[in-house]
């Protein structure tokens, strides 16, 4: 009876296992391939998450911090590229000037055995040309005494390259000079964080763009903070300075109304007064009318004593002038009372108008008081 292979009755598995087991170093090359291929889903997983963070909609202060980083950036390429270039053709001049160089030297000292005049010739030649190119260099370059001596003319020439090298260095000290110039003008104008020299600083100190990312973001954070905060205290500043000048306003509201209230109890203290004062004399006046009525009462009783008197003792009619004096007394008296009474209903009617006076002021300060609280409602 034939046996089938142990795949077919088991399955895939069996068949991936057997291969494993039976190959090593297929099984390494498939461990490989499984390694790589998890790798590259976690680079994906891990592009697909910063692509979201990118897509996440940003503030308005971040997108200009963006903007800004973007511009920085693009103004620190141009200025590399202009570097660059400039360097590029500083050495392409260098190099110009020493094949020229070179190759008048070495026509000069191979004219110089055969014919003089002409290698005379030939190095004035040689010395205007490098005169035109390279101005620093002496006049005297087309002396015979310098063809006949080659090892001067070379330690001339070493020492020109040594001054063109060291003004190279120098334009590139006073290059790196207006790149810091114009660096520390942009952290001028992008702030005292200046958060994107912040994340290259982090950068160079070995941190993962990650990290330096994360760390401009919480220092971007902290600025925001500070600004909220600046301006939260700047609020809280003018709130207070409204509310000291509403306390002031109302001390002196109320100062104005103890001034007025005690102006107003002065006011009510002379009327009492003068009301006493009044009542006093009042008093005093009816204490004299009383007595002037006692008075004039006893001599009425005198004389009808004495007409009396005459009347029983002569049994004659009574004295006409005694008479007519007890009438005189008698209409004194009456005219006095009658007098008291105008007086005293002109006083009540001056009292009831006073009364009525008062009462109108008192209406009108109501209303102008109600007038007032209405229009301080309006204006709240």
């Amino acid at each position: 009876m034939p046996t089938l292979p142990y795949t077919a009755a088991v399955g895939p598995f069996s068949r991936l296992e057997w291969s494993i087991s039976s190959n090593p170093a297929a099984a390494a090359a498939e461990r490989a391939a499984a390694a790589a291929a998890a790798a590259q889903q976690q680079a994906r997983v891990q592009q697909l998450q910063q692509q979201q963070r990118q897509r996440q909609p940003l503030g308005e202060q971040q997108q200009l911090l963006l903007q800004q980083q973007q511009r920085f950036n693009w103004q620190q390429q141009q200025h590399l590229r202009f570097d660059q270039q400039q360097q590029e053709e500083l050495q392409q001049q260098l190099q110009h000037q020493g094949h020229r160089q070179l190759h008048s030297t070495r026509s000069a000292a191979a004219a110089a055995p055969s014919s003089p005049p002409a290698a005379t010739t030939a190095a004035a030649a040689a010395a205007a040309a490098a005169a035109r190119l390279t101005p620093t260099e002496p006049s005297a370059a087309a002396h015979p005494s310098q063809l006949q001596q080659p090892s001067h003319q070379q330690q001339q020439q070493q020492q020109q390259q040594q001054q063109q090298q060291q003004q190279q260095q120098q334009q590139q000290q006073q290059q790196q000079q207006q790149q810091q110039q114009q660096q520390g003008a942009l952290a001028f104008l992008l702030g005292p964080q200046a958060p994107l020299q912040q994340q290259q600083a982090k950068l160079r100190e070995g941190l993962t763009p990650y990290q330096a990312e994360l760390f401009m973001w919480q220092r971007q954070l902290t600025e925001i903070r500070r600004i909220y905060r600046a301006q939260y205290l700047q609020r809280l500043a003018e709130v207070t300075r409204e509310e000291k000048q509403r306390h002031q306003l109302l001390l002196q509201q109320t100062r104005e109304d103890k001034r007025l209230r005690r102006e107003e109890a002065l006011d009510r203290l002379l009327e009492k007064t003068k009301r006493r004062a009044v009542l006093l004399e009042r008093q005093q006046i009816e204490r004299k009318d009383e007595e002037k009525l006692a008075l004039i009462d006893e001599k009425l009783e005198q004389l009808t004593q004495q007409i009396e008197q005459q009347a029983e003792v002569r049994g004659a009619p009574t004295d006409l002038l005694l008479v007519q004096l007890r009438d005189h007394l008698e209409a004194a008296k009456q005219a006095y009372l009658e007098g008291q009474y105008l007086e005293e209903t002109e006083q009540r009617m001056q009292q009831q108008e006073q009364q009525q006076q008062q009462q109108r002021q008192q209406q009108q300060q109501r209303q102008q008081q109600q007038q007032g609280g209405a229009a301080e409602d309006s204006k709240e």
